[in-house]
């Protein structure tokens, strides 16, 4: 544990000795991507999840960014996120349908039109 609070230490103060504002434009976001340092939550190795149908993702370290993505996780297989697709229309302003990708026939039978405009709201 000692170890890990040092090296994170050392990790603070050689970020903090860069100054992000003599970077030019396009360095601006990647003054602290600190390639030259391997924190415990980098790979060390590439690291590959497959995800069915989906496909597989890729992370190496060129994947870390201190600020926008400072661990490497993969994302939950789908059946925790349980994402749902829920169509209303005018038709079922109220009682959405459920659609799933996989079953043709949820879509088929819904009153899903292609000549409309469809809207997606995503949370999270």
């Amino acid at each position: 544990m000692l170890g890990f609070v040092a090296s994170s230490l050392l990790a603070i103060s050689i970020i903090c000795s860069v100054d992000p504002g003599a970077a030019g434009p396009l360095d601006a976001l990647s003054w602290a991507r600190m390639d030259n340092i391997n924190l415990p939550w980098l790979p060390y190795e590439n690291m590959t999840r497959c995800y069915g149908e989906l496909g597989c993702l890729n992370i190496t370290k060129e994947w870390y960014h201190l600020i926008f993505r400072p661990f490497n996780v993969f994302p939950l297989p789908r059946s925790v996120i349980n994402t749902r697709f829920i169509l209303y229309t005018e038709r079922n302003p109220t009682d959405g349908q459920l659609l799933q990708a996989e079953v043709k026939e949820t879509l088929v039978k819904s009153h899903f039109n292609a000549d409309w405009p469809t809207k997606f709201i995503i949370h999270g």
